[in-house]
């Protein structure tokens, strides 16, 4: 019986705005995914404060941003706990509202600056493959980092790249052309 209750609310959620890309998210809807992240942030007695850093009408995603004292934790480690945190506020505010919503959610800048690390080290990669002509096998990368790497490398001349592996295994192959 729960699984059926579930798959309507699943239905509901998917007819109601079948097509995401056609309504923009508004201001009402970052305002409630703040409050639900600050609440479940409260919950878990961390200190902190959650601000609405932008809304991209554009591409339909709320940006928010965590401030406070206990942002490492908030954070964890390699950024899994704000991965963790991204997934259950989007799921969270998706059924509070009714239909799908892309929310971001940062800390202090930790992923701008996560991202500009992640380019530099694929760069570094992409150039040692040119200069040496052999192909480089990446640590094991989450899809959004995986997508990054690839997105650098489809830029420059004289390489390609192709993910193997399965899972939490899954790496980037920078190879020459």
């Amino acid at each position: 019986m729960f699984w059926n209750k579930k798959n309507e609310d699943e239905n509901k959620i998917e007819t109601e705005r079948s097509n995401e890309d056609e309504v923009a998210v508004t201001q009402k809807e970052a305002e409630a995914a703040k409050g639900i992240l600050q609440n479940l942030l409260n919950t878990m007695e961390f200190i902190t404060s959650v601000a609405i850093d932008e809304i991209d009408k554009q591409n339909n995603i709320i940006h928010l941003d965590i401030t406070g004292d206990d942002l490492g934790k908030v954070i964890g480690r390699d950024g899994a706990t704000l991965d963790a945190l991204q997934y259950l506020i989007r799921i969270m505010v998706s059924r509070e509202l009714g239909y799908r919503i892309k929310i971001k959610l940062d800390s202090n800048g930790y992923r701008q600056k996560k991202e500009e690390t992640l380019i530099r080290y694929a760069k570094s990669a992409i150039n040692s493959v040119k200069s040496t002509g052999k192909e480089i096998i990446l640590e094991p990368m989450n899809p959004s980092e995986r997508r990054q790497v690839h997105l650098v490398a489809a830029e420059i001349d004289g390489v390609e790249t192709n993910s193997q592996g399965e899972g939490k295994e899954r790496r980037v192959v920078i190879s020459p052309v």
